[in-house]
């Protein structure tokens, strides 16, 4: 898969109860010391129109997609743990 395809996996995913998904920029990033993507993206739950701001940061290793994602409310909660949520993806150890 191309990291364009697998954009479009997850808004189909994110989309399939109705909800809005509008894709953010797609750009090269580094996975476990491996090439990978990263992509933004924001949306608008259906049932409750909550908001939501997230991130995708993955990779594809060996013919397996890896793909980490942090969504969250915008309003408040998005910028509170982003920081902290990439701490963490930078710190991914895929064994194998």
């Amino acid at each position: 898969m191309l990291p364009q395809e697998v954009m479009a996996l997850y808004e189909a995913v994110f989309s399939a109860d109705g909800s809005t998904f509008t894709p953010g920029g797609l750009t090269l990033a580094t996975v476990s010391g491996k090439p990978g993507f990263r992509f933004e993206f924001e949306g608008i739950k259906k049932g409750n129109e909550l908001e939501i701001k997230g991130i995708a940061t993955g990779a594809i290793i060996d013919k397996r997609l890896y793909l980490v994602v942090f969504q969250a409310p915008k309003v408040h909660y998005f910028a509170r743990h982003a920081a902290r949520v990439e701490k963490l993806i930078q710190s991914l150890q895929i064994k194998g």
